[in-house]
């Protein structure tokens, strides 16, 4: 009788073992590849009085943790003065842009801005 319980007890083990690998099979062969799963988003930024930005100082992006070194550098804002980049990585960023006046004075002004996965984020400057 106890063998018979023993090797009952044993079937019955290995059959929820097995249940249990083939769940986990179905779970992870339904997830996405790694490749498909996109973690960045793009930017596009209009400057509203974009005559006044500076053509020697070109707008730089910069990652919020980074002070010193640009991510993206002279970055060219097309003739209606918007600015466009595709793909950044999601975070936390600033813009660094220049304006030069009639005056001769020169100005330069940070805009932060976050990029989240799969969307747009635009920004509007005067």
């Amino acid at each position: 009788m106890k063998v018979l319980e023993l090797i009952k007890k044993m079937i019955t083990r290995s059959i929820i073992k097995t249940s249990i690998l083939a769940l986990f099979i179905m779970i992870f062969s339904s997830c996405q590849n790694d490749n498909e799963i996109q973690i960045t988003g793009d930017l596009v930024v209009t400057f509203k009085n974009y005559q006044l930005l500076s053509t020697t100082y070109l707008p730089k992006v910069y990652i919020i943790d980074d002070t010193f070194y640009p991510l993206i550098d002279n970055i060219s804002v097309d003739s209606k003065g918007i600015l466009r980049i595709q793909d950044l990585n999601y975070g936390n960023y600033y813009l660094v842009y220049t304006k030069q006046y009639e005056s001769g004075n020169i100005s330069s002004f940070k805009k932060l801005f976050q990029i989240k996965a799969n969307e747009t984020t635009e920004l509007a400057i005067d």
